[in-house]
């Protein structure tokens, strides 16, 4: 039997992050994992393990092979989610700025 957020997942295509589409790519994978409900494990310090183990590996499977150093290390979703944050929210926002 499958996982009922493997056929959610499914639904969507989410291109990979590649820096300059953090912006984009924030909002899709955000809305992706509301509907799938794990959301929250990326905001939540109180950790389930199986859906967090879930929830991070769907953020890593949407990051580009050159950005997976920034997740490489995380061991949960919330980590993951702040390290893409932290690295490319700004440049995506100045790039989105420049392109204008």
């Amino acid at each position: 039997m499958s996982n009922p957020t493997d056929s959610i997942m499914s639904l969507f295509r989410i291109e990979l992050l590649r820096g300059t589409n953090y912006a984009t790519w924030q909002v899709n994978m955000q809305d992706l994992l509301n509907i799938a409900g794990l959301w929250s494990i990326t905001t939540d310090s109180l950790l389930r393990p199986d859906t967090n183990m879930l929830a991070l590996s769907y953020i890593c499977l949407r990051v580009a092979p050159s950005h997976l150093i920034y997740v490489l290390n995380s061991t949960t979703a919330a980590a993951a989610w702040l390290s893409l944050k932290t690295m490319f929210e700004l440049s995506s926002g100045m790039a989105a700025i420049t392109t204008r």
